[in-house]
């Protein structure tokens, strides 16, 4: 009826125009890298938006094109508030390529390139050489040598490998002979295949030899035993 079309008309003007539905505040939930200030850039407020006739897909999609961001939700909390609660992505590890460091997420989400000095206490992935395409940030890398390096930082963090070293480096050149290195400067030579079961007898290996753990300069484990080698010192 025309008495009803006409109160909708007027309910819609009022709460997409009334002061009373002015934004008069963004709350920004998890967001522990990216600033307030850098999700408020990524929103596009002129200002003076009312609640109701912002398009809550279109600020997500505009969150999201930052590729620090994994997931983000965004609400409304009538009458003012708007709410947006952030997932980053975490670093798993770090790329050099063609000189360049890349930050990658668990899944090989390739989302940010940094500088060297910028570096946390996180590994890092060597040899890789070259890239079809190159390196595209925001997407997966589909390198077979970053999808095993992954693989195998996977496997060093739920073993008790972990617990005894720090691993700061993983050599891919060569796929059939992989490298890790710790911060003590320890090599340990993987191989390519059998990776979990070498790195279980390296665990019982050094739970057993713990007061042995600072003279140990390399480790080879690519002929199914564990060869250590010490330090002269």
């Amino acid at each position: 009826s025309a008495p009803f079309i006409m109160g909708s008309y007027y309910f819609h003007e009022f709460i997409t125009s009334s002061e009373l539905f002015s934004i008069k505040e963004v709350k920004i939930n998890g967001n522990n890298r990216l600033l307030d200030k850098d999700i408020h850039d990524l929103i596009f407020f002129k200002g003076h938006e009312r609640i109701y006739s912002i398009n809550l897909k279109e600020i997500r999609d505009n969150i999201l094109e930052n590729f620090i961001v994994k997931d983000v939700v965004v609400k409304r909390k009538i009458p003012d508030i708007l709410i947006i609660d952030l997932i980053e992505r975490e670093t798993f590890a770090y790329m050099l390529y063609n000189k360049e460091y890349y930050e990658i997420d668990i899944e090989g989400y390739v989302f940010k390139k940094i500088e060297e000095t910028e570096l946390k206490n996180l590994p890092i992935i060597l040899g890789v050489m070259k890239i079809d395409g190159g390196i595209v940030l925001g997407s997966v890398s589909d390198s077979p040598k970053i999808k095993k390096s992954l693989d195998i930082l996977k496997l060093v963090l739920v073993s008790d490998v972990a617990k005894c070293f720090n691993i700061t480096k993983v050599d891919i050149e060569n796929m059939r002979q992989i490298v890790l290195y710790t911060d003590k400067a320890i090599k340990i030579q993987l191989g390519h295949d059998g990776i979990n079961k070498k790195l279980e007898n390296l665990s019982l290996l050094l739970l057993d030899n713990k007061e042995d753990l600072e003279r140990i300069s390399d480790i080879d484990l690519r002929f199914g035993g564990v060869i250590v080698k010490h330090s002269k010192n």
